[in-house]
C-alpha cells in the first residue's frame, strides 16, 4: 500500500513480478532488466514484488538507485477489494500445472488497476524513459505479430482504476482456464480489448501511427487506448530471431536493432 502513484506528478510505478515461488535469488539477467529500468526511469519508482526471491550480491542496487525497491508480493492484499478476490481464495490456481505464469498474469492486472503506472516482464531491458508513454493516453498496451496481429501483455502502461483492466480482470475470473497456458495473457487482452472497445478493428483504429515527439505527438486513436507499434517493445521475433544478438559476429546487426 506505499505506491507512490498520485503522491507526486513527476513519479510514476513500475512494476516487476517474480511469481516464482520456487526461485530465492534472482538471475543476473533479471537484474539487469530491473537496473535498465531504473537508470532510464529516474522519476519512476521501480517496484521488484517477489514471492521470496532477492537481489542477492546485487542487494546494494537499492541503494544505488534510490528509486529502487524490493517488497514481498502479498497476495491476499494484492487480490483483496478486487473481482479476483473470490478466484483467488478458491485456490482454482494451485490445480494449474501453469500457476506461476497465470499468477503473474492476475497480479498485473491487480497492480496496474489498483495503482496505475508500467508493467514490465523481467526479460525486458528498458532502454529509454517510459513518461512520454504515460502522457500519451490512459492506457497503453504493446503489438507483436505472432504470425498475425496480436497483442503482448509483458510491457503495459495504464492509469490506476482504468475500466478495461476491470472489464479485464472480470474476464480473467469468468474465463480462466487452469489447463490452458496462455488463456489469461495476450488472448484474454485481444479478445477483452475488442469487445470493451466494440471494435474488431483495433489494430488499425488504435495503433500509434506517429513517432513520439517531445513537443506534439499526434495518433490515429479513436479511444483513451493506445496500441503500440512491434518495434516498441518487440523489435525482433523471439522465436527465431533473439539468438543473433548472442553470436559473436553480430556486432552491426545488434546495432541496427538498437
Amino acid at each position: 500500500n506505499d505506491f507512490q502513484e498520485g503522491k507526486n506528478s513527476n513519479k510514476y510505478n513500475f512494476f516487476f513480478i517474480e511469481s516464482n515461488y520456487k526461485r530465492s535469488i534472482l538471475s543476473t539477467k533479471q537484474i539487469c532488466s530491473i537496473e535498465s529500468a531504473a537508470k532510464n526511469n529516474p522519476f519512476s519508482n521501480v517496484n521488484i514484488l517477489t514471492i521470496q526471491a532477492n537481489l542477492g550480491n546485487f542487494s546494494f542496487l537499492t541503494s544505488y538507485y534510490p528509486n529502487l525497491s524490493i517488497k514481498k508480493l502479498v497476495l491476499f492484499d494484492l487480490f483483496n477489494n478486487t473481482p479476483m478476490n473470490d478466484w483467488w481464495l478458491s485456490g482454482i490456481l494451485f490445480k494449474s500445472p501453469y500457476s506461476m505464469v497465470h499468477l503473474a498474469d492476475a497480479a498485473r492486472l491487480a497492480l496496474l488497476w489498483k495503482y496505475g503506472g508500467v508493467y514490465s516482464d523481467l526479460d525486458t531491458i528498458t532502454l529509454k524513459s517510459f513518461e512520454p508513454l504515460l502522457n500519451l493516453s490512459s492506457g497503453g498496451i504493446g503489438y507483436i505479430y505472432e504470425n498475425g496481429d496480436s497483442l503482448g501483455s509483458g510491457v503495459l502502461c495504464f492509469k490506476s482504476n482504468h475500466s478495461l483492466l476491470y472489464y479485464m480482470i472480470q474476464k480473467f475470473v469468468e474465463k480462466y482456464d487452469p489447463k490452458e497456458w496462455g488463456a489469461s495473457g495476450p488472448l484474454l487482452f485481444i479478445s477483452a480489448m475488442k469487445e470493451y472497445c466494440k471494435n474488431e478493428n483495433i489494430f488499425h483504429d488504435l495503433m500509434l501511427t506517429t513517432h513520439i515527439s517531445k513537443t506534439q505527438t499526434t495518433q490515429n486513436n479513436k479511444s483513451d487506448l493506445i496500441i503500440f507499434p512491434k518495434r516498441y517493445f518487440y523489435p525482433y521475433f523471439y522465436r527465431l530471431e533473439f539468438e543473433k544478438i548472442f553470436k559473436p559476429n553480430s556486432t552491426l546487426e545488434i546495432h541496427r536493432l538498437i
